[in-house]
């Protein structure tokens, strides 16, 4: 865990984990609920819990909850979030080494449910 319950969006939190092989996960969407050995410098394994998925804040009714999950190459340093930088128009930018995980979750999703 390289950064544990952090305030995230709408109320809800997050945690950052470096995976094997380089790879930073942002889980977003959490709440503040604290898991037994989950905090900063702990090694966590497959399967173990990280959190607890909240729901938004969001007035509206829009939304319910899920799981927010962010894959970064980990070629990068420094916050996965820039607070106040626009690109291309958009608030709170993200790290330039976020990455599209689809591709990573088929291979192992197959891995684990081999036909």
């Amino acid at each position: 865990v390289i950064r544990s319950l952090t305030a995230f969006y709408e109320g809800t939190y997050s945690i950052e984990v470096l995976h094997s092989g380089g790879f930073v996960v942002r889980y977003g969407e959490l709440t503040g609920k604290e898991v037994k050995n989950v905090s900063i410098g702990k090694q966590i394994k497959k399967g173990d819990r990280v959190g607890y998925i909240a729901k938004i804040y969001k007035a509206s009714g829009c939304c319910v909850p899920m799981l927010h999950f962010e894959l970064y190459s980990g070629k990068l340093r420094g916050p996965l979030t820039q607070p106040g930088a626009k690109v291309n128009g958009v608030l709170y930018a993200r790290r330039r080494d976020l990455i599209n995980p689809t591709k990573y979750m088929m291979k192992w999703q197959n891995e684990k449910f081999k036909k």
